[in-house]
């Protein structure tokens, strides 16, 4: 029954894969449309000589008019300048250097890995059994986040596996491989920033810095690099972000806007986040918090405190629903139907609701904030689960 359930789950990612694949040729002919687009523009002004933050050059070169993927005429969605750091670009410059289809594809079929990697990791990472990866894959694989991200062509594809590296490099004590992911986050840094977090005190704790060393050595690279090309980068981003950057974010679901639409002032934020994590906080009291958890703590924490996220960035959030799913799995009776009833509704039927109501009624995505709130608690309550399905050591 094992083989067979295995093999029907095999067949059902394999199918998910292809679909996910139709639908990423639809992204490539239409990628003036897509976000790949805004970073391969500034990819290609470095291969010129010119600055992506100079704003008059960017709105010349992203000015045009194509069909999206629904055959609507609209430009690319790069306002202002570009919004990242400029070593991001920088990374990019060898699909800049392609013809536009042929860099698209490539970052389509890399966005398309890396999820299927991300999720490998994350599962390895909580010692998930191997035989029940493909039913976690298929949750990943059906997840609004990575429809999402397929669809835009974002970097979720390529921040999950990292994320997914450093927890496994981290249980593993693979230092090297840790210290690489975790400077390789610095090409998205706002969508989790507080992941270095756990690697420094894993480090202190152990006495072992070297995945820090090999953190710190990759980033310096990138700064030296990033210098070297265009002096005054960083004030130019920096400028953006304060600016045009901060106008955007006023409409990304974060529990910020969620709060300034649902509640009339952002500042209620502040009582949901922190409502958030004491309900949290109640459900992990008194579990000593392996660096798995750590690592997935910190990254549903950095979405849930950031600024400026979108819909696609919440597919990090695979490794929550990677451990939430391996206990679940490990249990029997009505906490297994839970817990499992709670990863698909984290991962699948809450955002895809989420994502109707906001269509059809509210008309914008703060809604979706919710989701990153809900995988905390969903981990909270796994990990309470876990804990007390363990065997208590006998009283002295």
């Amino acid at each position: 029954m094992d083989r067979r359930g295995s093999i029907f789950g095999v067949a059902v990612v394999g199918a998910l894969l292809v679909l996910a694949a139709i639908a990423s040729v639809e992204t490539v002919r239409a990628t003036h449309t897509t976000d790949f687009e805004c970073f391969r523009t500034a990819a290609a002004f470095l291969l010129d000589g010119r600055d992506p933050y100079d704003e008059t050059a960017w709105r010349a070169a992203t000015a045009g008019m194509s069909a999206d993927r629904y055959g609507m005429l609209r430009p690319p969605p790069c306002p202002g300048r570009f919004g990242y750091p400029l070593w991001t670009a920088l990374l990019l410059v060898p699909l800049a250097a392609l013809p536009v289809s042929v860099a698209a594809a490539l970052w389509q079929v890399l966005l398309l890995v890396g999820v299927v990697v991300g999720a490998a990791l994350a599962w390895r990472a909580v010692g998930g059994r191997s035989r029940s990866w493909p039913t976690f894959a298929a949750v990943v694989l059906t997840s609004l986040p990575f429809w999402q991200l397929l669809i835009v062509a974002q970097f979720g594809g390529v921040m999950l596996p990292l994320v997914g590296a450093i927890a496994f490099a981290l249980r593993t004590r693979r230092d090297v491989t840790g210290g690489v992911a975790l400077a390789a986050l610095a090409i998205k840094p706002h969508v989790v920033f507080l992941v270095p977090l756990v690697p420094i005190i894993t480090a202190w704790q152990r006495g072992a810095p070297r995945t820090i060393l090999v953190a710190l050595v990759g980033v310096l690279v990138l700064l030296v690099g990033s210098v070297a090309v265009r002096p005054a980068w960083l004030v130019e981003w920096l400028a953006e972000l304060v600016g045009r950057r901060s106008e955007i974010a006023a409409a990304s679901p974060t529990v910020w806007v969620l709060a300034a639409h649902g509640l009339g002032d952002a500042r209620y934020g502040f009582v949901i986040v922190a409502a958030c994590f004491i309900l949290f906080a109640i459900l992990v009291r008194g579990i000593s918090l392996d660096v798995v958890s750590a690592v997935a703590i910190a990254t549903v924490a950095s979405l849930i405190l950031s600024p400026y996220i979108a819909v696609h960035d919440e597919v990090t959030l695979a490794l929550l629903w990677a451990k939430s799913l391996a206990v679940a799995l490990a249990l029997t009776g009505p906490r297994q139907a839970l817990l499992a009833l709670g990863v698909v509704a984290c991962a699948g039927l809450l955002p895809w609701a989420l994502d109707a109501y906001e269509r059809l009624i509210s008309g914008d995505e703060s809604a979706s904030a919710v989701i990153p709130l809900a995988s905390l608690l969903l981990l909270g309550a796994a990990l309470r689960s876990e804990a007390d399905g363990r065997p208590r050591a006998p009283a002295p």
